[in-house]
Parts: C-alpha cells; structure tokens; sequence
C-alpha cells in the first residue's frame, strides 16, 4: 500500500501546475458586474452555543468509513445529492484526476497533509483543498491550507458565468481564516452528516442546520464522479 502511494504521489506531481490569477480575473468581474465582490452575509458563518459534547458525539472520516466495514485507502466519503458532489479524503491519500486534466495553483502548501477534500463547481472544475489536520475529540479540526483548481478546460475558456462562480468561490475560500472542526453523525439510512463546529465546540448553525449527508463510496466511483464533464453523473 505503501508502494501505491508514493507511485500516486509521483503522479500527482508531474503534471504542470499554472497559478490561478484569483486577484486579477475579481478584479476584472467586480468592475464589470458591480455587487459580486460584497462580503459574504456575517449570518452565514452565525454560532450557536457551545455543546459539551460536540467533539464525541460523531466520528472522524476515517472512523465513518470504518464503521461501515471500510477502508480508508479504498474508500472516501462522498456528497452526491445537496451539494452537487463532494468527497472527504482522509490521510494524504489524494484523488487522481484524469491525465488530461489541468491543476491550476490557488495556495502552495508543503507541510504535511492528513485530508483532501474536493468540491464539484461545475462539470469539469473542481476545487482541491489539503492539509493538516488536529484532533480534537473525534472531531478533525483545519483551517484551509493548500488550494488547486482542477480544470480538464483552460481557465480562459471557461464560460463567464461558471468562471465569475468559480473564481467568487475559490477567493471565499482562500481568504476565509477560521478554522473548522468536522465530526459524521451517522444517519439511518447508512449515511452520515458532515457536522462542523469550533475548536471550542461552538455550531455552525447555517451548515449543521441543513447538514450534507455522505455517504461511503469507493475511490474509483468517486474520482469518476468527480471528475465527470457531463452534467450529472450517476452510480455505475
């Protein structure tokens, strides 16, 4: 397993990385669609009370998985209904995206990695995040580290209303300084909600109220889905 992963790695790290001009392309939008640039409403990021046992009342990604008689090198834990798709990877243990993908450079980080999360913007754009992660409870606290986009498309070529989205979305990303603490509380039906606090055990009341529900899947099924460019990509 050892082998698999530092082949992956090696992979991972030949294609050529171009930095993502976030700063200038905003620029650019925000003269020419005055209102995209406001602040993110303060009620997004609303706290609720602290709860006493937050950081146990759920498990970390690579327990979930384990709960479910899983294993974190083959299996991720993946959003596929309310977000559009999402995947928690725990460890360094990265999805490959198709060769002829692009990976476009938001924020380099170098330290070490214990989580890769992916979100699906839009049929052939993702956003990648990683980096560390503390412990707290069962609870995986982060802040966001390193951030690529990953595009089978030149950036340029994007439509302007999915590249005005994505460039909005990728600036809240890298700018946004708090740090999350994550827990999956696992759900009837064999899923589990994504739950996020502060390291003080404080509920992020607009995300936990309308929690995403993921659900075990394999890396194959998620790297497909992933990284799909048709519009909605179903389970084989």
């Amino acid at each position: 397993m050892m082998i698999s992963a530092i082949v992956l790695s090696i992979l991972q790290t030949t294609a050529v990385v171009e930095p993502l001009p976030v700063d200038e392309q905003m620029a650019t939008y925000e003269a020419t669609y005055p209102g995209i640039g406001a602040e993110v409403p303060a009620d997004l990021y609303r706290l609720g009370p602290a709860e006493a046992d937050w950081s146990t009342s759920g498990l970390s990604a690579t327990s979930a998985i384990a709960a479910r008689q899983g294993d974190a090198e083959q299996f991720v834990l993946g959003e596929w209904v309310k977000g559009g798709h999402g995947v928690s990877s725990p460890g360094d243990r990265p999805l490959r995206p198709p060769s002829d993908f692009r990976r476009y450079s938001v924020r380099d980080y170098e330290g070490a990695i214990d989580s890769h999360y992916y979100y699906r913007l839009a049929p052939g754009i993702v956003i990648h995040t990683f980096g560390s992660v503390r412990s707290v409870g069962n609870a995986s606290c982060s802040r966001t580290q390193g951030i690529e986009m990953i595009s089978r498309d030149r950036w340029q070529d994007w439509p302007e209303e999915i590249a005005v989205v994505a460039f909005g979305v990728v600036r809240l990303t890298r700018d946004d300084s708090r740090t999350y603490c994550t827990v999956y509380s696992p759900t009837r039906d064999g899923g589990f909600r994504q739950l996020a606090y502060t390291p003080e055990g404080q509920p992020f009341l607009v995300v936990n109220n309308d929690a995403q529900v993921f659900t075990i899947t394999t890396r194959a099924e998620a790297t497909r889905r992933m990284f799909a460019t048709d519009t909605q990509p179903t389970p084989d």
